[in-house]
């Protein structure tokens, strides 16, 4: 029988562990990212349909240059 500390069980109790400052930065960058991708997409529509499409392409490498080309990624915990 394994002695649980009061670090284990919390770790038992939630997979993801208590928060840290390590995770709130990495999420906080994550989110930022994806702003920047959405605000990207919405400025590339208003673009065209203003009828300023030479400035979409420069409008569409400003937002990859900004996300850096990181895929946004979605995870989905089921908890029982």
């Amino acid at each position: 029988m394994t002695h649980l500390t009061k670090e284990n069980q919390m770790s038992a109790a939630s997979p993801d562990g208590p928060p840290t400052p390590t995770r709130f930065i990495t999420s906080s960058i994550r989110w930022l990212l994806a702003m920047a991708a959405l605000l990207t997409a919405l400025a590339e529509v208003l673009l065209i349909l203003t009828g300023h499409t030479e400035l979409v392409g420069p409008v569409a490498a400003l937002g990859a240059a900004i996300v850096g080309g990181t895929a946004i990624k979605v995870t989905i915990q089921i908890r029982r």
